[in-house]
């Protein structure tokens, strides 16, 4: 009878072996062969090692059949996941008629011209016009529509030229409307840095024997790609700019960012920048590689949007008593930016009284209004500093208060906080 049973149970995995490879050889696109060959590795073998186990009979056979069976459902999934996740971000087709998710809006997808005929815009979930096909004058037609609609903003007088750095993010639209309002509103050269990080793309990637000559193909098409969103990016600034009235000079380059792209005088200059993008256009960071990267960049006054386009009315200084975070505050201070609008000073980290009275003492006399916003010393003050953040338009600070290292995620750093309350940032 242990006989029969046994036969039957391998039975059942050998049949369900068969529709996954079956499925694998006519399912249409790689995310649904993943999931028959899944189904075969978990189910087909677990089935074929229980009726091993039975034809057996012995307690050490159970055992063995146990753990492992324990081990493929333990790793399986996981592997899955993973090759799902690398599938989606590198652009794998995907059947015409598949439902999207909201994956779509979490998670960034590369396409590569591997695939014209299931190229999909990053996002969306939605079928993108091919690239030789694109017609830039609806987009152009779309952003003087949104520029004409889009927040007034107070003179600075003193600022002499806005840097708009083009780099392909949802927040990218924003940025450039951010970065064409202010031009418009102080009356300031806006420059258009079309910047593509070459370096980055086509860095050298593990990849398995004989696979070499597609990894260059692969190189190939992320460059291609980033060119055309970089473009893309450039062509959207210029309508914003032409609907402000704004004249807006260009500028391409291609290579790794350094402060060559971005001399200009820094006391009476802007670089506006989409926030948890780079220059790689979204083919090969992710956005925690593209902050830590911004964070870097040596291009202050800095701005990264991030959400909503903020009213740059009610400005917060984040200070923690350091020398780097005072002469962080000493060029905030001397800037333009600071001029004429409600500033506020909260003291993080080991910031002590004597440390926020010497700072508002730099920005005394520059805002409208000034206003010490308290200290936030520790941890235990995360969810009051992310409130406080909540309340200001956009949030200043140092480069080196933000931490992006895997340390931040232990505790509620201010990189995490500032995150989570979806401010922009000014890094000075």
């Amino acid at each position: 009878m242990a006989e029969i049973v046994a036969a039957a149970v391998m039975l059942a995995g050998c049949i369900v072996a068969l529709l996954a490879a079956i499925g694998i050889a006519r399912l249409p696109d790689a995310f649904m062969r993943m999931h028959a060959a899944t189904k075969a590795g978990v189910i087909a073998t677990g089935l074929c090692m229980a009726g091993a186990a039975i034809a057996a009979g012995e307690t050490s056979a159970w055992v063995k059949a146990g753990l492992a069976i324990v081990f493929l459902l333990a790793t399986t999934p996981i592997a899955s996941h993973v090759l799902g996740r690398a599938a989606w971000r590198s652009g794998a087709a995907i059947a015409p008629a598949t439902r999207m998710a909201p994956i779509g809006q979490e998670m960034p997808q590369v396409v590569f011209d591997a695939f014209p005929e299931f190229r999909l815009a990053r996002n969306t979930g939605s079928p993108r016009i091919p690239r030789q096909e694109a017609d830039m004058s609806d987009i152009v037609n779309e952003t003087k529509t949104a520029a004409a609609a889009g927040p007034a903003f107070r003179k600075a007088p003193a600022l002499d030229e806005v840097l708009l750095a083009i780099a392909w993010h949802p927040f990218s639209e924003i940025a450039a409307s951010q970065a064409a309002a202010f031009a418009a509103a102080s009356g300031a050269r806006l420059t258009i840095l079309s910047l593509v990080d070459s370096v980055a793309i086509e860095a050298p990637v593990a990849v398995p024997l004989g696979g070499l000559a597609y990894a260059r193909h692969l190189a190939r098409a992320r460059l291609g790609q980033a060119r055309d969103r970089a473009a893309e990016g450039a062509r959207a600034a210029a309508g914003y700019a032409d609907a402000l009235g704004v004249r807006a000079s260009f500028r391409h380059a291609e290579g790794r960012p350094g402060p060559e792209h971005f001399a200009f005088d820094r006391s009476r200059s802007l670089v506006v920048m989409a926030a948890d993008s780079w220059f790689d256009h979204g083919v090969r960071f992710d956005e925690a590689q593209a902050a830590a990267a911004q964070s870097r960049l040596d291009a202050w006054p800095l701005l990264l949007v991030r959400g909503e386009q903020p009213r740059f009315e009610r400005l917060l200084f984040l200070h923690d008593g350091s020398a780097g975070s005072m002469a962080s505050l000493a060029r905030f201070a001397a800037h333009p930016l600071a001029e004429d609008r409600d500033l506020s000073l909260a003291g993080i980290g080991a910031c002590g009284e004597a440390g926020l009275n010497e700072a508002a003492g730099l920005l005394s006399g520059r805002g409208r209004r000034l206003e010490i916003s308290g200290r936030f010393p520790g941890r235990d003050r995360a969810e009051a500093l992310a409130a406080r953040i909540a309340r200001c338009d956009v949030l200043v600070l140092n480069p080196g208060l933000i931490d992006t290292s895997w340390k931040a995620f232990i505790g509620p750093g201010i990189w995490q906080i500032a995150r989570r309350t979806d401010r922009s940032i000014l890094l000075t």
